[in-house]
């Protein structure tokens, strides 16, 4: 009973943080639903216009009557807030995929160059061949 509580609580406290949201009848789960998915839909109904909160939970699409426009720009700034950690991890890895296709193609353009000037690639390191310290490699150069 004494874990039951302890859970409760903390859901109190991730659902306090979102006012908006927690007026929605959403479950304990839905709150880690929401980081990852779900948006606030516009729906018509005659000339009268309403939103909705749509997400998937267990692979079924589930939708909160929200309200007005007013009452939707809260939800969307909450659910922002809520995806902001996937979102920025998404922005992260877009540019991660474009770093390392600038810096495979500057390595290609570059490649040429650095073999004419009688160097080579390693990595992404540039490095001269090795100059050989037997004598008689060095006598043979003379």
């Amino acid at each position: 009973m004494n874990e039951d509580n302890s859970e409760s609580g903390s859901r109190v406290a991730e659902f306090a943080s979102y006012p908006a949201l927690a007026t929605l009848r959403l479950e304990p789960g839905d709150l880690s639903r929401l980081m990852c998915q779900g948006s606030v839909a516009q729906e018509r109904r005659g000339d009268h216009a309403y939103f909705r909160l749509r997400f998937r939970r267990h692979g079924r699409q589930v939708a909160r009557y929200i309200g007005d426009a007013a009452t939707a720009a809260i939800v969307m700034k909450e659910l922002a807030r809520l995806q902001t950690r996937r979102r920025l991890g998404r922005e992260f890895a877009q540019l991660s995929r474009a770093g390392r296709r600038l810096l495979r193609e500057t390595k290609v353009a570059l490649e040429p160059v650095v073999i004419a000037h009688g160097m080579y690639f390693h990595g992404r390191t540039i490095r001269q061949p090795r100059r050989s310290r037997l004598p008689i490699a060095a006598a043979q150069l003379r």
